[in-house]
């Protein structure tokens, strides 16, 4: 029986307001309510989705000059790009800081603070910086504040994103005009951690040692620069001072953020707002397309995908537990679609989990795991298919808040670069101490070697022991789409690295 279900529901949706090409997806079934600690009152006997209402747009939305808006569901935890972790907060740092490189969708890198980043080394990459960039307060942007940006965010290292992009980074050294990023082994993906979110470029005065305080407003280097953070409506506007990749077209964009998928769907058919990103539930997402099939005015803008993953805590009990383990992954076949953590239609794919047999049932000792899931409306619905699958197994299940401990934890991924070895990453930052050794030689083949053969034997190497070890369970992959409301319209430049929407191509006619 699911413990903790509803009594604290309104509490955590409240409290996550305030804290902050593939195939099309399968639809899942209605959602539970969010996860919320476990409380004593008795809960339900079973799980009874509640339906949600379907929007009535009006077919002819009043169109209201204003600047555009984009909405999205939550809001950002974080300005810092040390520290933004979620997608809210990476999506406003794409946005307001400017980065030595900025990469296209599809992977094309392209300079943007810097007028070439070139592998001199196998092993080290020389930049050069434009003259005469500034902050946003008209500073200038000089060799040693992007030094001191990307030394701070692997430090810091507070986000998974910092984290991964940085691992190889062994140090920055300045050399006359040029910027050296010296790497403890090859890596031919490093240019893209260099137009990655978390290395965006910072002013000096950003604390060395600690995250920028909350609530403040940021000192940007991007196309954008935030000037207000009103409850529920953030006000950007053009960057007078950037010079770099990605203009803004809008000199005022302004960010909306909603509650729930179902007002967030509701205002991009009324054109409410502008695009939405970030919040609209599968069943949404029909509804607006219906209505872009319909010529309604709206429409729909796909851009990558991400893949929904269960992830073992290393600091919980559960993660040592091998037979527990076993047992949950057999549980979730009828779950699955995903039998790899890599995307369909990756070239170094290989299929590694079962998926679509009939689920095993847990013979061992009565176990109890705690689950939880980040503030998504896919995960409320997958995370139904998963207590359902687990329970029905034998395995009873504690529903937890974001931020309490969990043993398992339902997370969206989305790959910083699209290389097939970047998919892998929740994986090998979880993999038990006795995998780590094989997995590090095959990531540095994977990584950087120059032979294609070798590489793929790599990365599927890694894949199938992805399966032996069980600490990341591939369940489903999603679209990752833009909706957009009556009138608006977003260029096809529009997208940062892992499909995060740059503002900067937003207008509204």
């Amino acid at each position: 029986m699911v413990r903790g279900w509803r009594q604290v529901a309104a509490a955590l949706t409240a409290g996550l307001l305030l804290a902050g090409c593939t195939e099309p997806p399968v639809e899942e079934p209605l959602p539970p309510e969010p996860p919320t600690t476990q409380t004593s009152t008795p809960p339900p006997t079973e799980l009874t989705p509640t339906p949600t209402p379907s929007p009535s747009p009006s077919p002819t939305p009043t169109r209201i000059s204003r600047d555009p808006v984009m909405g999205m569901v939550g809001l950002p935890t974080s300005i810092d790009p040390a520290t933004a972790d979620d997608d809210p907060s990476q999506m406003v740092v794409l946005n307001i800081y400017q980065r030595l490189m900025s990469a296209e969708p599809g992977g094309e890198l392209k300079p943007d603070a810097a007028t070439d980043c070139l592998f001199t080394q196998p092993d080290e990459m020389t930049c050069t910086l434009q003259e005469g960039l500034q902050f946003g307060n008209g500073m200038p942007i000089t060799l040693e504040d992007v030094k001191r940006s990307i030394e701070r965010a692997k430090r810091l290292g507070a986000s998974q994103a910092s984290r991964a992009v940085f691992a190889s980074l062994d140090e920055v050294v300045i050399d006359g005009e040029e910027l050296r990023f010296r790497l403890d082994r090859a890596d031919r993906d490093f240019g893209f951690a260099l137009a990655s979110p978390a290395a965006s470029i910072v002013p000096a005065s950003y604390p060395d040692d600690e995250p920028l305080a909350p609530g403040g407003l940021p000192t940007g280097s991007g196309p954008f620069e935030l000037v207000s953070q009103r409850e529920g409506l953030w006000t950007l506007t053009r960057n007078p001072h950037y010079r770099g990749f990605t203009p803004a077209a809008s000199p005022v964009v302004n960010l909306q953020f909603f509650s729930s998928s179902i007002e967030l769907e509701q205002a991009v058919g009324t054109g409410e707002v502008d695009a939405a990103w970030h919040g609209i539930d599968a069943r949404g997402r029909h509804r607006l397309g219906r209505l872009a099939y319909e010529q309604s005015g709206v429409s729909v803008v796909e851009g990558g995908t991400m893949m929904q993953l269960l992830r073992w805590d290393p600091d919980q009990p559960g993660y040592a537990d091998a037979d527990l383990r076993q047992a949950v992954d057999g549980a979730l076949t009828e779950v699955r679609t995903q039998d790899s953590l890599l995307p369909w239609g990756d070239p170094n794919g290989t299929p590694s989990f079962s998926m679509g047999e009939a689920p095993a049932r847990w013979e061992g000792e009565p176990r109890t795991v705690r689950l939880s899931w980040t503030d998504s409306p896919d995960l409320a619905d997958l995370g139904h298919d998963v207590v359902t699958a687990l329970e029905a197994a034998g395995i009873t299940v504690t529903l937890v808040a974001p931020g309490e401990p969990a043993d398992l934890t339902l997370l969206e991924y989305r790959s910083w670069t699209g290389e097939s070895v970047d998919w892998l990453h929740p994986y090998l930052q979880a993999a038990p101490e006795e995998s780590r050794a094989k997995l590090t030689e095959w990531e540095a083949i994977a990584r950087g070697s120059s032979d294609a053969d070798q590489r793929r034997a790599a990365i599927q190497a890694i894949q199938q022991q992805s399966a032996v070890d069980l600490m990341v369970i591939p369940l489903q992959q999603l679209p990752d789409q833009v909706q957009l409301g009556p009138g608006a319209a977003l260029a096809e430049t529009s997208f940062g690295p892992n499909w995060l929407p740059g503002l900067w191509g937003l207008t509204r006619s």
